[in-house]
């Protein structure tokens, strides 16, 4: 028995898993529409980091005009 198939929120092709696969949109679930979703997600975008943010936290202490001359010479990569 094949899936059923609805269609897209955003570009109206017919999906039938959990993305879009003409453009990616997530299909929005019953769970997605709660608060503590909501509140996870945003936790999650505060708290999240990766190893670059130590580094630039440490040269705006130590060195404060080190990335702003790192960046107008085009070296952005690093932060």
């Amino acid at each position: 028995m094949p899936k059923p198939t609805v269609p897209c929120v955003s570009c109206g092709a017919p999906t039938e898993g959990q993305f879009c696969a003409q453009c990616g949109e997530k299909r929005v679930g019953p769970g997605d529409l709660t608060l503590r979703h909501f509140v996870e997600h945003m936790l999650e975008a505060f708290t999240h980091a990766d190893g670059k943010i130590f580094l630039t936290v440490r040269l705006l202490l130590a060195r404060p005009g080190r990335i702003t001359a790192d960046y107008l010479r085009g070296k952005r990569k690093p932060y």
